[in-house]
Formats: structure tokens, sequence, C-alpha cells
């Protein structure tokens, strides 16, 4: 019925409107549904009440854009989507979807139109924020000091950042489409990098690897590189991210710590960090220095009849087992945090740099310690803070100057 059909109208959340056009272009405006409210922020009797008042809102750009090829829409019967934005009550700027219906009538000599307005500000709003959020991801990697590629199945470049065109002296365009052998690199130095490719295509796993290449200026760089699978809706790898980072200046650091012996006692010795080397596949210490041996009370003899897991807390071992089982522990930097046990039986965090290097003519680790306690028990802290507030609606808080509660 006409009244079921009207309750229908008037429910729906969207601006239904029936208006004419006329061959002169003059608009009537026939009805207005009360979705109009929420749609512009005007009642259905406001916006009959003033025939201009539609007009006067939206946006001259907008209205500009829609009138070069609206009457043409609507004179050839054609459906047609158009957005614009449009200025509420409040001065606020709405985006509006509206879908247009026409025909023809030929008693009245005019085209009836229907049209269907719904408020798209919440995705409009939610993609320019996406816009950019892109923007800011593109420039910075566009900008990164680190080789940023994404390789397709065929191990091809699908894209590359302007940092390998800089260390390659090949154009980033020339990159694209082709894999590194098509690109002229020899096989020797490039089959070893395909398999680990391949790896993470057939696993889904991250991996890192390290890199030999020469550069434009005919120097050889070493580059550290994680690889990230990249997955496609239907759950299979896609490509791989391979972000790559210029190690050339700790390669020559170890290099030069290994070959001279009066720049290991300055760097190694005499090192303010905790530092200390061990055997890559038995885990003994092999070297500790002054700092190291202080700070976790045990003497040099004592540390070089141990193994790198006995200064380690239990519950951390099975973590640092399998990083040490890997297939490129002895091939790439690892950086990891656990738990360490100094002799007086005291626990601290620690982050942990290991470099594979040769030492001794053995296949050895060099450790970079750093003591993070401090830092951990400050996140836990504020994640305790953070879980306080949260369970609470209205509360007064105070803390003293180190941040601990004293009221609330």
């Amino acid at each position: 019925s006409e009244a079921t059909l009207s309750d229908i109208l008037n429910t729906t959340i969207a601006a239904i409107a029936r208006w004419y056009v006329f061959p002169d272009y003059r608009v009537e405006v026939e009805y207005r549904s009360a979705g109009c409210e929420q749609v512009f922020g005007y009642t259905a009797a406001e916006m009959m009440a003033d025939p201009n008042l539609w007009l006067s809102r939206v946006l001259p750009e907008d209205m500009e854009a829609m009138s070069s090829s609206g009457f043409q829409n609507i004179f050839a019967q054609r459906a047609v989507n158009v957005e614009y934005r449009f200025y509420d009550k409040e001065g606020n700027i709405r985006w509006i979807s509206d879908t247009l219906m026409s025909r023809y009538d030929a008693t009245q000599e005019c085209w009836v139109v229907t049209s269907v307005g719904v408020d798209i500000t919440d995705r409009k709003q939610a993609e320019e924020a996406l816009r950019q959020r892109e923007q800011e991801i593109r420039a910075l990697v566009e900008n990164a000091p680190d080789i940023i590629c994404r390789v397709d199945r065929q191990f091809r470049f699908a894209y590359v950042n302007p940092r390998l065109a800089i260390e390659t002296g090949i154009p980033t365009e020339a990159w694209i489409g082709k894999n590194e052998l098509e690109m002229g690199y020899p096989e020797a130095q490039i089959l070893p990098w395909y398999e680990v490719l391949r790896q993470v295509f057939l696993t889904g796993q991250e991996c890192a690897y390290d890199l030999e290449r020469v550069a434009a200026d005919g120097t050889l760089k070493y580059w550290y590189s994680r690889l990230v699978p990249e997955f496609a809706q239907n759950g299979t790898i896609a490509s791989v991210l391979v972000v790559s980072r210029d190690m050339t200046n700790l390669k020559q650091a170890q290099a030069a710590l290994v070959r001279s012996e009066s720049q290991y006692r300055l760097l190694f010795e005499s090192n303010p960090n905790l530092m200390w080397i061990f055997n890559s596949d038995t885990g003994l210490f092999l070297a500790v220095n002054h700092a190291a041996i202080a700070y976790y009370g045990y003497s040099e003899a004592e540390f070089l009849k141990m193994h790198v897991f006995d200064i380690c807390a239990p519950e951390d071992l099975s973590k640092l087992q399998i990083i040490q089982r890997s297939t490129v522990w002895k091939t790439v930097p690892h950086t990891m945090e656990c738990r360490h046990i100094k002799r007086d039986g005291s626990i601290i965090y620690v982050e942990v740099n290991c470099y594979p290097i040769t030492w001794a003519e053995q296949s050895a680790h060099f450790a970079l310690a750093n003591d993070v306690t401090d830092r951990k028990r400050a996140e836990a802290e504020i994640r305790f803070q953070a879980n306080l507030l949260s369970q609470v609606r209205n509360a007064v808080v105070a803390t003293d100057l180190e941040g601990r509660i004293t009221y609330w």
C-alpha cells in the first residue's frame, strides 16, 4: 500500500528524492524522504521549503564537475553515481554519494529522476587516511638508506627503491620484470641467493642472508638482507619483500679485529661494552673482555670452561637453541633478547648482537651485549599502569617523579 511504501522510504537510512528535469534545464523537486536529515543534516521539510538550499550547500567545484555531465546522463536515461561535498547546518563538510536513475515522461515532456543519497563521510575519511599513510610509507621507502625490493616467484623484481640504482648505477626501471641473472650477474654469485628465496616461497618463513655485491664505483660491498614472504588473499605466497642493509663497515671492522692484535686489544679487551667470542659449533667461550668479566663476576678462567648457554636462564634456552640450529646461523648476524644469570645468582635482561667471524681458524661468533634490565622494568611498569587505567572509567592518579603510583 501507499502507507507501507511511505513508511519504508522514510525509515531507510538514505535520502530518497523524486524530481523533474525539463528540456530547458529547469528542475522541480516533488518529494524528499525523511532520511534527508541523517544524510544532509537538514530535514526534508527544510529542503522542500527552500528549492535553492541543496544548490547553495554543495561545494562550487563539485557542482561544476557534476553539472558538466549530470544533465547529459539524465537526458540519456543512464544510471549514474556522483560523489560530492556538502555543508551541513554546523558548517561541517559531508561527503555524499548520489545514485541517479531517470526516465522520460512524454506526457509531462520531462525526465523523471529518482535519486538515492547516502553519507559516505566515514569512508572518505578512511580513504584519505589510507592515502596519507601510503604516501608516508612511500616517502620512507623511496628515501631509505636500505635497498628495498619485491621479488616474484620467478625471482624477477616487481619493485625496487631508488637506493638500488644508487648502489648499482643501473636505473630502477631497468630492474623491473627482470631477475639478477638476466641483469648479467654471475651464476656462482646468484644461485645461492635464489636457493634462499626458494626456501622462503616454500616454507613461508622469514629469513636472513648475507650478500656480496660490487657497487657502482667498483668496490665490494656486504649486505645483510631480511626476506619477508608476502601472502595473497588465497593464502599462497605471492612475492617476497627483501630489505638489504649495508654492512660493509661492520665487515671491515670485523676483519680488522681479527687481523690486528693491537686493534683487538683496543676494540675488545679494553672496550667498556660487554663482549665475548664463542665457538659457533660447541658454544664454548673463546675470549671474554674485561668489562664482561667484571660485570658477570666470573673469572676469565671460569668463562673459558663454560658454554654460552651456561649463563642463560633455563626458560630462554629453547629459543636460543632454535636460533643456533638455523641454517643461516653461521652466515647472518643475529640480535636476540634473553635473560642472563650472573655469578651471584642475579638475573639481568640483555640484548645480544652476534656476528659470525673466524677466530683462530675456528668458526666463531663475536657477541656484543647490552644490559636492558632497566628498560624491561620500565616497559613492564608502563604496561601495568596502562592495564590499571584501562580498568577504570574515571580515576585520579598521583605518581612520584619516578612514575610510581602513590595515590589513586
